[in-house]
């Protein structure tokens, strides 16, 4: 993979990564959320891009080498690290808080995030993201859809 397409992913996951986080072994979904839910240290387990225009066109950042770990302790405050072939390694730090109609909210993102959980599994769905498939800086990137999974540890 290209060193131009490692700081990308690098960039891209640090603001997408920031939503993985929970624990126990209920179902948890939008609107449901506790701190709680998020304390513990969790592993990136899956991380792929689905072309809009063409199912069968992914990439999956994990088999590419990419790995990342975040760790939330009890008042929200979370450490996220990640690593991808370069090597490149970058740290975040930042704090998740819930809204009042229960959804995680990231200080480092605008918005809530979008993420359920099954056990010990986090599933993030974006639907809203492109993604460089071709690794060619002169083409736009296209329209994809993100799967990302995490375990907790």
């Amino acid at each position: 993979m290209p060193g131009m397409r490692n700081l990308k992913l690098a960039s891209l996951l640090l603001a997408l990564g920031l939503g993985a986080a929970a624990c126990g072994d209920d179902e948890v979904g939008p609107g449901e959320w506790t701190i709680d839910d998020l304390v513990g240290t969790w592993v990136i387990t899956q991380l792929e891009y689905t072309a809009d225009n063409d199912p069968d066109e992914t990439f999956d950042v994990i088999d590419e080498g990419t790995s990342g770990t975040i760790t939330i302790n009890g008042n929200g405050n979370y450490t996220l690290t990640l690593s991808a072939p370069g090597p490149i390694t970058s740290t975040t730090t930042g704090t998740f808080s819930i809204d009042d109609s229960g959804n995680v909210v990231d200080s480092n993102e605008s918005g809530n995030l979008d993420i359920s959980r099954s056990g010990d599994t986090i599933t993030i769905r974006d639907e809203s993201v492109t993604f460089d498939f071709d690794d060619d800086p002169e083409t736009p990137d296209e329209a994809a859809d993100l799967v990302m999974v995490w375990e907790k540890q």
